[in-house]
């Protein structure tokens, strides 16, 4: 069972995407920014994949690729995103995928898998 983390400041999303990440044998810790997400890690919680929205609020989903990579995380990431892909790409290229929103549920599984 794989750990991972969802970041998003939409509380349905993450309600959801919780419960769809779970039912398929992930276990699921949920974020409604990046500094909550930065925080766990600075604590000592280690994921194996990280699945984050892009725009958000407080610390946006390019500025929490960046920060989770200096601090050393080299796990999985995969940036959602409602907006312009290319524009996305450009703004995270440590980022190791991209799910464009809207996704289905099996876009999101497949998106939390481990290569």
């Amino acid at each position: 069972m794989s750990k991972v983390w969802f970041i998003d400041d939409y509380a349905a999303q993450r309600q959801l995407s919780r419960l769809v990440l779970e039912m398929a044998g992930h276990a699921v810790m949920t974020f409604t920014d990046g500094d909550e997400a930065i925080a766990a890690y600075a604590a000592g919680e280690r994921p194996d994949a990280v699945l984050t929205d892009f725009q958000m609020k407080r610390v946006s989903g390019d500025r929490l690729v960046a920060q989770l990579r200096a601090l050393g995380f080299s796990g999985r990431i995969v940036v959602c995103s409602g907006t312009d892909d290319h524009r996305v790409r450009e703004a995270c290229p440590l980022a190791d995928a991209f799910l464009p929103k809207p996704y289905d549920n099996n876009d999101l599984v497949k998106a939390a898998k481990i290569p």
